[in-house]
């Protein structure tokens, strides 16, 4: 499965993408010669180059914290079962469930805080 794993990863790194300039990677592609392909079709890879590498390459890490942020609200937004697991009738129910759970994220990150 490992040796598809790429294959789909180029596919949908060019399938239904506003912006196709910039995609976030994994750092797994990095050995697998993905990054070499994406810079050829001149998309700027989001992701640290690994700490051995001889060469390493440029980062934003801007634009990496970003993507992290993002990502980690996915999985938080993920872990919560009653959004995974919710059908509803109506798009606007459901989207109001998101939004309840997303203030209740945000406003967690206000605990504690002096």
């Amino acid at each position: 499965m490992r040796t598809a794993d790429p294959l789909q990863l180029f596919t949908l790194a060019f399938t239904n993408a506003k912006d196709p300039f910039l995609r976030p990677i994994n750092t797994r592609h990095i050995r697998s010669g993905f990054v070499t392909v994406l810079c050829r079709y001149g998309i700027l890879p989001v992701i640290p180059s690994c700490k051995g590498r001889s060469a390493p390459q440029k980062t934003d890490w801007r634009r990496y914290r970003d993507r992290n942020r993002i990502e980690r609200m996915f999985n938080h937004l993920k872990q919560m079962r009653c959004i995974t697991t919710r059908y509803d009738n109506t798009a606007l129910s459901f989207m109001s469930f998101l939004n309840l759970h997303a203030v209740r994220l945000w406003v967690r990150s206000f605990v504690n805080v002096t």
